[in-house]
């Protein structure tokens, strides 16, 4: 059985805009079809962002009748990595799937991903410069380009405003990790028996982000996960700073908890919660109360991952 390439993107919103030539990246060895050439796109994400990709896919096909772009939900990231890696396993796979950027690599190196330099070189000469360079950075294998970033995310702490006022801080968010410890210390309430009922953050915990979150922290204090060799860092002492600072709240402070869902700040549960900026509509359409998405906090520097 031949295997077939998938034109990956990171994202998709700039991919349906771009040449007929790139729509036709996924298809190897095909003889042109009769009637409109038929585009199957797997895409992830729910709410607004989802909403989104649907609006853009409609937009497409009423502008076109020689291609039809057929948009397939499958799921969470991490759902639809399984279910890619099965379909190449079985030789069916999509033309175009929506990815977490980290899983470029896995997919580049197994050779089953459409190289696009040879599409891209048709385009305008610019036509890269339209994206933002840390985010087209890892669209890169072996100094090819596999990718195009949309929809791209950076995670942000979202805040609830009343709970500051409440506690006598000031309506921004906190600059360091070191003032983001005293801030969650004041935001935090207790029962009768010393016992939380009302915690400063909730650590955003879920089986596909929470390394995310952790990955920002570990930035901020100057160091790395891994290197270009995939050498892993999580040893040294910049990640192990991050690492027991977020330990010494949970357990020491008690000013923390551990959280799989923003509910915890819409049931008022916890004063800040992390997500990521493509929650943002989500997180404002859904609370109750003045939010305030603000930046994470730095420390030796700011810097955050991208998704």
């Amino acid at each position: 059985m031949k295997k077939k390439r998938v034109a990956f993107v990171v994202v998709i919103a700039m991919v349906l805009c771009l040449s007929t030539s790139l729509w036709a990246a996924g298809q190897v060895e095909q003889t042109k079809p009769e009637g409109p050439i038929k585009i199957i796109y797997w895409r992830s994400l729910t709410g607004v962002a989802g909403e989104a990709q649907e609006e853009i896919v409609k937009r497409f096909n009423e502008s076109r009748s020689d291609i039809i772009v057929e948009s397939q939900f499958q799921g969470a990231y991490a759902e639809i990595l399984q279910k890619l890696q099965a379909g190449l396993a079985a030789g069916d796979v999509p033309d175009l799937v929506l990815l977490d950027s980290p899983h470029l690599q896995i997919f580049a190196k197994e050779g089953v991903l459409v190289n696009l330099d040879e599409f891209v070189a048709k385009e305008p000469k610019n036509f890269l410069q339209d994206y933002i360079p840390g985010l087209l950075a890892d669209s890169y294998y072996n100094n090819s380009l596999y990718a195009l970033p949309a929809l791209r995310s950076t995670p942000l702490l979202y805040i609830n405003e009343d709970m500051l006022a409440e506690a006598g801080l000031p309506r921004r968010a906190p600059a360091t990790w070191d003032e983001f410890r005293e801030y969650c210390k004041k935001l935090t309430k207790v029962d009768a028996n010393g016992e939380p009922i009302q915690y400063g953050v909730g650590f955003t915990m879920g089986a596909t982000t929470a390394h995310w979150y952790f990955q920002g922290a570990v930035y901020a204090f100057d160091g790395k996960i891994s290197d270009e060799n995939f050498v892993v860092h999580l040893t040294e002492a910049p990640a192990v700073a991050a690492a027991k600072l977020w330990q010494d709240m949970v357990f020491k402070d008690k000013s923390a908890v551990p959280s799989t869902s923003h509910d915890d700040l819409f049931n008022k549960k916890v004063a800040m919660v992390f997500g990521s900026t493509g929650s943002m509509g989500n997180v404002m359409n859904r609370a109750t109360f003045k939010v305030l998405p603000a930046f994470i906090p730095g420390q030796v520097r700011n810097s955050v991952p991208v998704g």
